[in-house]
């Protein structure tokens, strides 16, 4: 049986990948991970547990930059699992505990262990008939009360080619379709947020400003075309998040 083409580009998904591909150079210096991290917890940092030892998993961890940040802000408790021998390496220089291996196999055999599970740019990377499969073991690895924290491509946005822009990729979402997946899981409290520019400096701040107008810009377009603004999560990238419930009584057939 061939290969699945996933496994052959995930073997060196750095060094042809994100090192010569891509837009954006990575280079995995300090400086990187303090930028990638002030941007990233900008955009969660509501989201995240308070007691600083709560059980955190991120699958596909890659670099590690999630570890770098919650470091920074006290948290002890954490776990990444990466398909990629390349990714893990990367992550291991950030934070010991990380595993080599497939996330979903990791997570079945840890069932209501975490209070969170963080997945960036994952779900995207894999077919329809797999994602609610997969969706179902984030649910069961999470304590009843925990919170998952997605993010995925954003097909509502002007801009929905950067969908493709990874061969690997095989889906896109919108606001209105991971809210639905999720809910069919058995989440609540589904909700989806933007991945705006977060101001931490001048130029940063003044992108930020930009956007807004950007973004009342698509609303008007929405309005005139269809006569509904649409969901107001427009950007190439979105975070979707939700809770495990504790009363799970008719919550799931």
């Amino acid at each position: 049986m061939p290969t699945d083409y996933r496994d052959r580009i995930y073997q060196n998904y750095v060094s042809r990948y994100l090192a010569q591909t891509t837009t954006v150079r990575y280079t995995y210096d300090e400086k990187f991970y303090a930028d990638w991290a002030r941007v990233t917890i900008g955009r969660i940092r509501r989201l995240l547990p308070k007691q600083k030892d709560a059980a955190i998993c991120e699958v596909a961890c890659g670099h590690g930059g999630l570890f770098y940040a919650l470091k920074k802000f006290g948290y002890t408790n954490m776990v990444g699992v990466d398909i990629s021998a390349e990714q893990i390496e990367l992550a291991q220089t950030i934070w010991p505990n990380v595993i080599l291996g497939d996330a979903v196999e990791f997570l079945q055999s840890h069932s209501e262990n975490f209070d969170l599970i963080v997945a960036f740019d994952f779900l995207e990377h894999f077919r329809k008939e797999e994602i609610l499969p997969i969706l179902d073991v984030f649910y069961a690895a999470l304590q009843p009360g925990g919170r998952v924290i997605l993010s995925t491509s954003n097909d509502e946005s002007p801009l929905s080619t950067y969908c493709w822009e990874d061969f690997t990729h095989e889906v896109c979402f919108t606001s209105n379709s991971i809210k639905q997946i999720l809910q069919v899981v058995g989440f609540e409290d589904v909700r989806t947020l933007p991945a705006e520019p977060v101001p931490h400096g001048v130029f940063s701040a003044v992108r930020w400003v930009l956007w807004q107008g950007f973004k009342a810009l698509i609303y008007f377009y929405n309005l005139v075309e269809t006569s509904r603004p649409g969901s107001g999560v427009f950007t190439r990238g979105m975070i979707a998040t939700a809770i495990r419930p504790f009363d799970e009584d008719n919550i799931r057939e």
